[in-house]
């Protein structure tokens, strides 16, 4: 018996198009939580980001289980979302996260990466000549994380790029809530031409050195304005005392 006959064609379901729409709904809610367009702890119901978006229910529904996957929303009994806090504690969690992965990573994209591209993806003048423009700040953010990202990939494991982008994306939010006209966070821009430098000479160990030394900056410089920004603070601070 021709066995090939018998057995069931195994074919790709069709994609709906609530599932196809879910995907813009659930992009566009993710870049509104990390813009803080959608401020930390605030709750949103389906009916009011249906109205506020224009969103369908399924789509609007299925986009949603995803933003919880990722911890981005939190389900409420009856009330809807709230939008995940900024606390000290993720904040540490998340840098943490971010040591263990992209200085190794970096390490191993020395020799790989392309040093053109980086240089592009360098400090613009522009963006110390308007640090408050939204417009800057964003493309600021942009570029930042389109550095780190080159990076990763070229270290060759997609999985790790995956998670660096979740893990930088719970850092810009941090920086759109409050800090991108920080003076220290533009001149920690400057990291950037040193680790491009490293990676230019071949030197992963002092890439490594330097992006360990990045990212530790950075922190320091997070948990300070945490504690010293009111805005920040109101969010955080009280979130952790509950």
């Amino acid at each position: 018996m021709d066995n090939h006959k018998i057995m069931p064609e195994l074919v790709r379901l069709p994609t709906t198009q609530g599932e196809r729409q879910s995907d813009k709904v659930f992009d566009i809610l993710q870049k509104a939580i990390t813009r803080c367009e959608l401020p930390p702890g605030e709750i949103v119901s389906e009916p009011q980001l249906e109205q506020n978006y224009g969103f369908g229910r399924v789509p609007l529904r299925l986009a949603m289980d995803r933003l919880v996957q990722l911890g981005l929303v939190k389900p409420l009994h009856r009330r809807g979302y709230e939008v995940a806090p900024i606390t000290l504690s993720d904040v540490r969690h998340t840098f943490e996260l971010r040591l263990m992965v992209e200085p190794p990573t970096t390490r191993m994209a020395t020799g790989k990466v392309d040093i053109a591209a980086l240089r592009a993806l360098g400090p613009e003048e522009t963006e110390l000549a308007t640090p408050t423009d939204p417009a800057t700040q964003e493309r600021v953010i942009e570029r930042n994380r389109n550095f780190h990202l080159l990076i990763a990939e070229a270290a060759g494991n997609p999985k790790v790029v995956t998670l660096l982008g979740h893990v930088l994306s719970d850092i810009d939010r941090v920086y759109y809530f409050g800090l991108l006209t920080d003076s220290r966070f533009l001149d920690m821009r400057d990291d950037h031409c040193k680790l491009i430098e490293a990676l230019a000479a071949n030197d992963g160990a002092k890439a490594e050195k330097i992006s360990r030394k990045h990212i530790e900056t950075g922190y320091a410089i997070v948990v300070d304005a945490i504690v010293n920004s009111s805005s920040l603070s109101r969010t955080t601070v009280q979130v952790m005392r509950s």
